[in-house]
């Protein structure tokens, strides 16, 4: 895809309940991979906390 191994100095990760099941560890990982000068986490940390908390599914 396109922006994959791409950097941003600005990236955006939204944290909330209603789509905590796509929030996972990979995700939050690519992000922070991804911010070469701010990560900014918006939402409720509850949500984010759940996201780390949660491995992908294996296909």
């Amino acid at each position: 895809h396109k922006s994959q191994g791409s950097e941003y100095p600005i990236v955006l990760l939204p944290c909330v309940r209603e789509y905590s099941n796509m929030l996972t560890r990979r995700l939050i990982y690519t992000a922070v991979t991804r911010a070469s000068k701010a990560l900014i986490l918006i939402g409720e940390p509850e949500a984010f906390a759940k996201g780390v908390a949660t491995q992908d599914k294996q296909p």
